[in-house]
């Protein structure tokens, strides 16, 4: 676990090593002015005897909840946060929980992530830096990277719609199926996050309104991304519906080629069935030129629909 000190006035914050257990009970407080910044793991935030009702609320949430979501109870703001994957390289979504208390703010995680994104808020900090404003810091680190992924996945749809328009498309349906996976994910999201900055804003209207502009901003950041979502989501549509379109375009080709062939032959069919009863009084059996005319009389009938079916424009 490590602790840092945020003096709120000066708009610095440096680490302090921890001695023995913490104790969130509320009697703790340093000067007026610092606040303390706590990350942990799950195990090492359920071994400090937190004396605060939020503690069990959060460990159980961070076991069940499959969505972020904010609280406040018992003069405590907490949350969970399931941030989906941005990054390539990671293997599961980024998931963390929040404990917002009087002067101190613990954020909970088993990802190494987490100290990471607090050292780079440390780099961030200005006077009059308050503790809202951290965790408001941190809400928008975990969306800052996303409007290039976002570009990313778009990009990747203009590249499918072009393949689709050359005809050269290969395994496309898993394409789609994969894209709207992660749309359908950023979409859920995003939603939660603005229900949380909106949630926020109605905490800290009271409590710290110069906090509540901060979110304010924030929330209309998600409602941007979010749009941009439901267009990519309407572009994956439309490519999807264009290649469906050319799927029954070419099925439709398909089955005119075979309907075309089949009535082509049909006559043959007939003339085969007919002369082949081989009935003994059938004049054209003993005729000398009876086999030849039969050829002659098929090769004029497969011209003649052919030219027809040319005509119509089925061939």
């Amino acid at each position: 676990m490590r602790q840092y000190i945020l003096d709120t006035k000066m708009g610095t914050m440096k680490e302090e090593r921890i001695q023995g257990k913490m104790v969130l009970d509320g009697t703790q407080n340093r000067q007026e002015n610092q606040c303390r910044i706590l990350a942990a793991t799950l195990k090492e935030f359920e071994a400090n005897e937190i004396l605060h009702p939020c503690k069990k609320e959060l460990l159980h949430s961070l076991s069940c909840e499959k969505y972020s979501k904010v609280e406040f109870f018992h003069n405590c703001i907490q949350g969970i946060i399931r941030s989906p994957l941005t990054d390539g390289h990671r293997q599961k979504p980024f998931l963390f929980g929040f404990l917002l208390y009087q002067n101190m703010l613990w954020f909970v995680s088993d990802d190494a992530k987490l100290s990471k994104m607090v050292e780079q808020i440390q780099e961030e900090l200005y006077e009059d830096f308050s503790i809202h404003d951290f965790l408001l810091a941190f809400f928008n680190h975990l969306i800052e990277k996303d409007m290039s992924f976002l570009q990313k996945i778009e990009d990747g749809l203009e590249r499918m719609e072009e393949k689709v328009l050359d005809r050269k498309e290969e395994h496309l349906n898993e394409a789609i199926m994969q894209n709207r996976r992660k749309l359908s994910q950023r979409h859920g999201y995003y939603v939660q996050l603005m229900n949380i900055g909106d949630y926020m804003q109605s905490i800290l209207r009271e409590q710290a309104p110069d906090a509540e502009n901060g979110w304010s901003l924030f929330t209309h950041r998600v409602e941007r991304l979010h749009g941009y979502v439901e267009m990519m989501r309407e572009h994956l549509l439309q490519i999807r519906e264009m290649y469906q379109t050319q799927v029954d375009i070419e099925q439709n080709r398909i089955v005119t080629f075979l309907t075309v062939i089949t009535t082509i032959f049909l006559p043959l069919t007939l003339v085969t069935g007919w002369y082949g009863m081989n009935f003994v009084h059938m004049p054209e059996l003993g005729w000398k030129y009876g086999y030849l005319i039969i050829i002659i009389l098929s090769i004029i009938v497969v011209v003649a629909e052919i030219h027809y079916c040319k005509k119509r424009r089925m061939l």
